[in-house]
């Protein structure tokens, strides 16, 4: 088994890394491609449970968020205008912060986010008032 190491990097070169990631990989194997390095075969149980086992969806004015290990869904109320920011960013906290307690991966958060964004849920910024 090879051994691991710590690598201490900027915020910056992690976003970048962070964005080369495909699905169901590490970052390791990012800088396997970079570096042009043999592929190393995982066993499929090394992406973490919670990353297959969730499922969200935005429709009929609902945020639902299914995940397999519980029964059923759980649905977050959207809100009635998607240009109310206020509201769009307490719905994302409340779909966020369920999932973060249920220890759901940070890729998989990011994916509920682009959900979000995809259905026009926008956090937009208001313009100053002169």
């Amino acid at each position: 088994m090879a051994s691991t190491r710590t690598v201490r990097v900027s915020q910056a070169v992690y976003e970048a890394i962070k964005q080369d990631l495909r699905q169901n990989e590490i970052v390791d194997d990012v800088l396997r491609r970079a570096f042009h390095l043999e592929a190393v075969i995982r066993k499929r149980h090394a992406v973490r449970p919670s990353d297959r086992d969730l499922s969200f969806q935005i429709r009929d004015n609902s945020a639902i968020l299914w995940l397999r290990r519980r029964p059923g869904a759980v649905r977050f109320k959207l809100p009635t205008s998607k240009y109310d920011t206020e509201a769009n960013a307490k719905v994302r906290k409340k779909v966020v912060d369920f999932a973060r307690e249920r220890d759901i991966s940070e890729q998989e958060i990011e994916r509920i986010l682009r959900e979000f964004r995809k259905h026009g849920y926008f956090l937009r910024r208001r313009a100053a008032h002169e």
